[in-house]
């Protein structure tokens, strides 16, 4: 069984849909919180997933498929990297349009300095923000943190977590100029 089959297989699943997806299923095969999952931990989110007919060589070869920096564990980065569908030039231009709107001192990430010119009047409309529970600061910094690594949120956005977030919600899009439509409304001008 090959990665792709696996994408494959998952996408189908009725979770697939939620943005947090592929962030809840590999906490939930990361069983000592680690932050990394090892072959064992792997071999049994497998057989958690329904993939039991695997045999042990086909599990060892999608572990090294997932594990890129041959260390004998699956980062979270590593996890998405293997498991997120791949994007249409037309979706990534999206993405990348979208990216540069938000990173407004174009120092090519993502920080709450860039959120609070983009979003501070949106913030203060936040539910949180209205009855008092949150300060705009905190709503900025809850939206940046939902594009950044689930479980290494340092505050700072890459383009590259900026693709993973999207990738997984165009996952859920099937038709390219939808998703565009979506992203362009999302972040206009």
């Amino acid at each position: 069984m090959s990665v792709e089959l696996i994408r494959a297989f998952l996408l189908k699943s009725k979770n697939s849909k939620k943005q947090t997806f592929l962030n809840d299923l590999f906490k939930s095969m990361d069983k000592d919180h680690s932050k990394k999952i090892d072959y064992h931990e792997f071999k049994q989110g497998l057989f958690k997933l329904g993939l039991t007919d695997l045999t042990e060589a086909e599990i060892r070869k999608l572990f090294n498929d997932f594990d890129t920096k041959q260390d004998g564990k699956i980062d979270f980065t590593e996890f998405v990297n293997a498991l997120k569908p791949q994007l249409s030039q037309k979706r990534l231009k999206a993405i990348d349009e979208a990216f540069r709107k938000l990173d407004v001192n174009n120092d090519g990430v993502l920080s709450i300095e860039d959120f609070r010119v983009v979003y501070k009047e949106q913030a203060k409309k936040h539910p949180k923000c209205i009855d008092g529970t949150w300060t705009i600061e905190q709503a900025l910094r809850s939206f940046l943190d939902a594009f950044d690594t689930p479980g290494k949120a340092d505050g700072i956005v890459t383009m590259e977590e900026f693709h993973n977030y999207y990738a997984i919600i165009s996952a859920s899009i099937p038709d390219d100029s939808y998703f565009v439509f979506l992203m362009n409304s999302c972040f206009q001008s």
